[in-house]
């Protein structure tokens, strides 16, 4: 409003843009035409305003302190929890005007503990001289649920630079109507390939990736005779026997120590998060659909290479010492 009374429009104009009364606009017009003559700044009208808050400090602490215990309820329920003579609305006023809280969308991350951290806080410390070639020839390997999901969307109240913190963080839950399990690896150097796989694989199932998908696309990739790096999750079918046998068999493919608990250590979590923006947001009503869907998902990944090495670089590289700062808790990946 202040911005189209200092251009000259007129009360009418303001009054239909605002959807407000024009007698509303006048009196507000008297206030501005008041600041012109004492020189105060428009943001500084509330410091000389002594009409009082309708939330006392008081009051406004006990809210603060409840938001911070449980950030995660909904604000429509405090004015009856707490009989204060205030609505909705002016309490998320207050909680963002004075207390400095934002309601956001929480992120969502896998849920850890103390002994989770202490892992992060290992691996990363051991892992953060690694220079970015050496990320980028290291291939990240991982199975993904594609699936509809049906959970209803949460908003969290926070303070400012607080959005890893463990206390705002919603942990991950799945659930869906439409679900169809894949195995892919990728590298810094572009994606490998895709499989559709049974959600109940077992361990000789596992192996066979390895031998006729795994093995013959990281060696035509990188036909030298280095050592291969590979990172995959601590799920009982990569601790299994057969799967362990399998890697001892191939000397020249080394899996790193991944802790649990850690899909932001691992790059390839941020390509399906890229796939999931793309062609799996449009439709995914049908089995076939979502097998379509994932298909093309992917065939769109080759046309970004540079992607990938942007990943290698700054999720593994970046990412490590970003955990280390963390203590080993929540990153940004």
């Amino acid at each position: 409003m202040r911005f189209m009374w200092d251009n000259n429009f007129s009360n009418e104009e303001i009054a239909n843009r605002m959807d407000c009364s024009v007698r509303t606009v006048r009196r507000w017009g008297v206030k501005f035409m008041d600041e012109l003559e004492r020189n105060v700044a428009h943001t500084d009208r509330r410091v000389n305003n002594t009409h009082p808050w309708k939330l006392s400090d008081a009051q406004l602490l006990e809210i603060a302190e409840e938001m911070t215990e449980n950030p995660f309820q909904a604000i429509r329920n405090l004015p009856q929890v707490y009989e204060f003579n205030v609505n909705e609305r002016t309490i998320r006023e207050s909680l963002r005007r004075r207390a400095g809280f934002r309601c956001c969308n929480p992120s969502v991350k896998a849920e850890i503990n103390v002994n989770h951290e202490l892992a992060r806080l290992q691996y990363a410390f051991r892992f953060q001289g690694w220079t970015a070639e050496q990320w980028r020839r290291t291939i990240a390997v991982d199975e993904k649920v594609f699936s509809t999901s049906t959970d209803g969307r949460r908003h969290v109240w926070r303070p400012p630079r607080m959005k890893y913190n463990k206390r705002y963080v919603l942990p991950m839950r799945h659930s869906g109507r439409i679900t169809s399990s894949y195995w892919c690896w990728v590298s810094g150097d572009g994606p490998g390939q895709i499989c559709n796989i049974d959600r109940r694989m077992r361990g000789p199932d596992y192996v066979f990736l390895l031998e006729n998908l795994l093995l013959p696309g990281v060696t035509e990739r990188y036909p030298d005779e280095e050592v291969i790096y590979i990172i995959e999750d601590n799920s009982a079918i990569h601790r299994s026997r057969p799967v362990r046998e399998w890697y001892a068999a191939h000397p020249r493919l080394q899996r790193l120590p991944h802790p649990p608990k850690s899909p932001d250590l691992n790059y390839i979590e941020n390509v399906f998060s890229r796939m999931d923006r793309g062609r799996l947001r449009q439709c995914r009503h049908r089995l076939q659909d979502l097998h379509a869907a994932v298909e093309g998902a992917w065939q769109d990944l080759f046309e970004d290479m540079d992607f990938f090495a942007n990943l290698a670089e700054s999720q593994c590289h970046d990412g490590y010492k970003l955990s280390l700062k963390a203590g080993g808790s929540y990153t940004k990946y």
